[in-house]
């Protein structure tokens, strides 16, 4: 199970997240579900949920990848990006 709280804040965002990962066997491990890349534009922050952490790295990678200052002109353009993935 994945906890995670985002709050509005003065100035900015704060986002949180546990670092337990429950995997298909019952086993747990610990790794991470916040990736960040900072942008001419900004900072761009994804979460995940996932059994498979390096899988959830690999695709937060491709859509820091994608994104650039005409798609985040729009949030219609970020969500077609993370669609396609």
């Amino acid at each position: 199970m994945t906890i995670a709280i985002a709050a509005k804040c003065i100035g900015g965002v704060v986002l949180v997240a546990d670092k337990n990962i429950t995997l298909t066997d019952g086993s747990k491990t610990v790794g991470t579900k916040i990736y960040s890349r900072e942008f001419s534009f900004g900072l761009v922050t994804l979460a995940s949920s996932t059994e498979d952490g390096l899988a959830a790295e690999s695709l937060a990678s491709e859509i820091f990848d994608r994104l650039n200052p005409l798609t985040m002109a729009s949030i219609v353009g970020v969500v077609a990006i993370v669609k396609e993935q």
